[in-house]
């Protein structure tokens, strides 16, 4: 039996400035995908994920809006370390980050519509 944490939250920026709202779901239990994290929201976000074991990261996306979709991938300091996704409306696809170290690590997500994405270890 999977326990699921859902929440909304109002996440900041490394510079403290608030983004939009997302709901964050993490299974506490070992499942099909031990050690996903679960992000969704409708428009844009930026939301925090801590990595505890260093290594790559596979972000799985999905976007509904007719809008540009772009996720990037940064650092605690806010620098940009990958765009994961930059595409001119509705996505479905998987990016591989390079490897990433233990940390706290933000998606800054721009988008019109539903969007989710699963990042897991790979």
């Amino acid at each position: 039996m999977a326990i699921m944490v859902m929440g909304c939250t109002s996440s900041t920026s490394p510079t403290g400035s608030p983004q939009g709202s997302v709901t964050s779901t993490q299974s506490l239990t070992e499942s099909l995908h031990p050690g996903t994290d679960h992000m969704e929201g409708t428009g844009d976000a930026r939301q925090s994920f801590t990595v505890t074991e260093s290594g790559t990261r596979v972000f799985t996306m999905d976007y509904q809006g007719e809008q540009p979709f772009t996720v990037e991938l940064r650092d605690s300091q806010g620098t940009i370390l990958e765009i994961l996704a930059d595409e001119p409306g509705r996505y479905n696809g998987i990016m591989a980050s390079d490897p990433l170290q233990t940390g706290t690590y933000y998606l800054d997500v721009t988008a019109s519509g539903p969007w989710t994405i699963d990042i897991s270890s790979q």
